[in-house]
């Protein structure tokens, strides 16, 4: 018998979806007649045909693709059209940032330099902004990533935090 062409469309999940997520083509089908349905996929990234599995590996979306499946149900004998899901644009990442003091001890005549190791899935441009905190409390002389021995005395302990910003996303301090 005809598959009951879907009444709902098939959906994308997760939503939202990011640069590395795996995308899911969930199908919404049913039989008149209670046969099996098996369900042939189409997934189209900016308007291109890409696939035809169920699943759409993340290899092949970037932050801001506009990204939807279609969907066709047979039972054996007749198979419907292709039905489309709702189209989903791919979400922005926040970068990520693990920051590390170079050297790692010192005296008061030592001078630290603090890296942020930042990196961003989307390959966007980051701006990292840095602070530092000397003996608990935010040092408000230094906002670069050098910490001056200057500012140094005998007995401080100081580290560094850092915000890393991909221009919508930051990695907060």
């Amino acid at each position: 018998a005809l598959p009951i062409s879907p009444t709902v469309a098939p959906t994308v999940t997760p939503t939202p979806a990011y640069t590395m997520t795996n995308l899911t083509c969930v199908p919404n089908g049913s039989d008149d007649d209670g046969d099996k349905l098996t369900y042939a996929y189409r997934w189209y990234v900016n308007s291109s045909n890409v696939a035809t599995t169920a699943t759409l590996s993340s290899k092949l979306t970037l932050k801001g693709d506009s990204v939807y499946c279609q969907v066709s149900a047979s039972d054996g004998s007749v198979s419907t059209a292709y039905v489309s899901s709702k189209s989903i644009t791919i979400s922005n990442t926040a970068p990520t940032a693990s920051p590390s003091i170079s050297p790692t001890s010192g005296t008061t005549t030592t001078s630290f330099t603090c890296t942020a190791n930042a990196s961003d899935v989307d390959s966007d441009r980051l701006t990292t902004t840095y602070r530092w905190v000397r003996n608990g409390t935010i040092d408000t002389r230094v906002a670069t990533a050098t910490y001056s021995s200057t500012y140094t005395t005998k007995g401080d302990s100081i580290y560094c935090q850092v915000n890393t910003s991909d221009g919508s996303a930051s990695t907060g301090w």
